[in-house]
């Protein structure tokens, strides 16, 4: 099923067929950048890093509308719509119904395996973003003048926390400069300072 079928499709197998495709492809990607220890976050802003031993707690990795999660979401409600509409030819209405049915089913399902593969990791201590607070990090992502950017602090305990961060001095800091933590702007937020 290729550029044949998508040609001679109607606009519905289209539609289908482009949620499968790239609904696949990002889904693909997404993990990759997981096990290489890339932007998996499941934040929805869509952050969505699995970082368990980067910072992550597991109320944010049971967020259902994580970037994982719709991922998966676009990626089944492609192929099952495609399987039925398609292959089974159960019509229009009746195909997107259960293309959408498994779609949810498959965010549901991505959302608590994150859950439990949160629960499968150890934590350690009890995180509290105050205890960054003097402490040095690698900028992981740009800071901007103004804006966020990501930082990596490693805690006493030995894991490493990704944090947003913005510039406390209001400066452009790059990638991989070590920064000071200065101060806690919100749960999930650091104020960092360029280290001389």
């Amino acid at each position: 099923m290729g550029l044949d079928f998508f040609e001679s499709a109607d606009a519905l197998g289209r539609i289908f067929y482009v949620f499968a495709i790239f609904g696949t492809v990002f889904f693909l990607i997404r993990t990759a950048m997981m096990f290489i220890g890339g932007d998996g976050e499941m934040d929805i802003d869509m952050d969505g890093a699995g970082d368990a031993d980067v910072g992550m707690d597991s109320d944010v990795a049971f967020q259902f509308f994580s970037l994982n999660s719709l991922t998966a979401f676009f990626m089944m409600f492609g192929w099952s719509g495609l399987t039925s509409y398609v292959q089974f030819e159960l019509g229009a209405a009746i195909s997107i119904v259960i293309a959408f049915v498994v779609g949810v089913l498959a965010m549901l399902f991505v959302a608590w395996l994150f859950k439990m593969a949160m629960k499968l990791t150890s934590k350690g201590d009890d995180f509290k973003i105050s205890d960054t607070l003097g402490m040095t990090g690698s900028v992981y992502q740009q800071i901007p003048e103004e804006g966020l950017g990501k930082v990596n602090v490693s805690m006493p305990n030995g894991i490493l926390r990704e944090l947003h961060a913005v510039s406390e001095d209001k400066v452009q800091i790059e990638s991989f400069k070590t920064v000071k933590v200065v101060r806690v702007v919100d749960t999930k937020t650091i104020a960092v300072r360029l280290e001389k």
